[in-house]
């Protein structure tokens, strides 16, 4: 008769086995139908209790991602970090220039020190922004961030949704603070490093050629980006930054798109490809913050191949047309050749003031007279045109001014020769 455990027994055997399945079959043991099998056969719960911690110990292992040329990793099992995975193609495993490390509480600061943004030590800062508090550490060849997601209220998830105009869940808000709190200005930093700048801008790409879209926020770089993927045949690379090479390529940046309702306007088939598959109340939700605070108030982050389909991305070009749209008071849309070395200073200037929270950071550190963490900002001033005064070499350099009721259509009519010269 053979014996109900032990390592030579069919259980044991079945347990030994489980050290060599996939992922699926992991899932597999926490569903209800595994747990009714265990607790009829105690032995085999110790197997289980086994195999989940080894699987747990699987799940948190690191995953290394890329942007541009620039290569950072993502560690921990809390939700958020699986959120941030979501967003950025992965790398093969290599030595990465950034750590994003989700932990359960925060390593000590030698001699800490308060400032208006957190605390700060000689090498590393503390900083609370939105869902999670951070602790960035400079090293020699990369920075570390521990991040700790804030306690949050208990709350059931859909009202935690209705709650934002973002409509976004607890751990979805946790990926979007990494984002745009420690990632942003970091990944500028150390990609300047590796030949590499941000830029706040939309970019496309047709057959290997580039064209980026430089303005402020509200000025029409996405709706002109849209426009331009969906009725004349461009690729996205990115839109709010682009990754800009000082070899003249534009890399594509990955980070979710965030359509306003303003960004529908006059756009029934774009308004089809953002809210159809939605859920009434997301649907509901979405109209409601519109007409009630103003169409710059209701806004969804969804990924390009989501909004877009697939075969409308790419992954990176040779930049041929830099565009540096102005938004103007009063007067006609125009379009006019414009001095390389003025669009070079007003791209660094608006980057600069888009990676927060540097400068806070950085005037805090320096009150303290702590100057070994981070760059002053005419050092990474300085930096960062150089990079983009090299990126942008070859390309053709336009200025459009903008009034208040262009449309985006008009923006790609008075573009379309460029665009068509950029292209041969």
């Amino acid at each position: 008769m053979t014996a109900l455990s032990g390592p030579g027994s069919r259980l044991g055997r079945d347990c030994c086995l489980r050290n060599t399945l996939t992922p699926p079959a992991v899932d597999f043991l926490g569903s209800p139908f595994c747990d009714r099998a265990i607790r009829r056969l105690s032995p085999v719960s110790l197997c289980k209790q086994a195999w989940g911690s080894a699987a747990r110990s699987l799940r948190v292992m690191a995953s290394t991602h890329s942007l541009g040329r620039l290569t950072f990793a993502i560690d921990g099992d809390h939700p958020g970090a699986g959120q941030l995975r979501a967003e950025f193609p992965r790398q093969a495993t290599t030595t990465p220039d950034i750590g994003f490390r989700f932990v359960d509480r925060l390593p000590g600061l030698d001699n800490p020190r308060t400032t208006d943004f957190g605390e700060a030590s000689q090498v590393a800062y503390r900083v609370g922004a939105g869902r999670i508090t951070y602790q960035v550490t400079r090293r020699t060849n990369r920075w570390d961030v521990a991040i700790v997601a804030t306690p949050g209220r208990s709350i059931p998830p859909l009202v935690q949704r209705l709650r934002n105009f973002n409509y976004l869940s607890r751990d979805e808000l946790i990926a979007k603070s990494v984002i745009y709190g420690p990632m942003d200005h970091l990944a500028h930093i150390a990609g300047l490093d590796r030949g590499q700048s941000l830029a706040h801008a939309s970019s496309v790409a047709r057959d290997g050629r580039g064209v980026a879209l430089f303005a402020e926020g509200g000025v029409g770089k996405t709706s002109t980006a849209l426009k331009l993927v969906l009725e004349h045949g461009w690729s996205l690379l990115g839109d709010d930054l682009a990754v800009l090479a000082d070899d003249g390529t534009i890399h594509a940046h990955p980070k979710r798109m965030q359509i306003y309702a303003y960004n529908l306007a006059g756009d029934p088939v774009l308004r089809h490809r953002l809210l159809s598959s939605r859920s009434p109340i997301d649907r509901l939700h979405f109209e409601y913050h519109a007409r009630r605070y103003g169409p710059k108030s209701s806004r969804r982050r969804v990924s390009a191949e989501q909004l877009l389909g697939p075969g409308r991305t790419a992954n990176q070009a040779t930049l041929a047309l830099a565009v540096l749209l102005r938004r103007i008071d009063s007067g006609d849309l125009r379009a006019h050749e414009l001095d390389r070395e003025h669009v070079v200073e007003e791209i660094t200037r608006v980057i600069l003031h888009e990676i927060d929270p540097y400068r806070p950071v950085l005037a805090g550190l320096e009150a303290l007279g702590i100057t070994t963490i981070l760059p002053s900002e005419s050092a990474l001033a300085t930096r960062t045109s150089a990079v983009i005064r090299s990126a942008l070499a070859q390309a053709r350099v336009l200025e459009v001014s903008v009034p208040p009721s262009t449309v985006p259509a008009q923006v790609v009519g008075i573009l379309q020769s460029h665009l068509d010269s950029a292209l041969s």
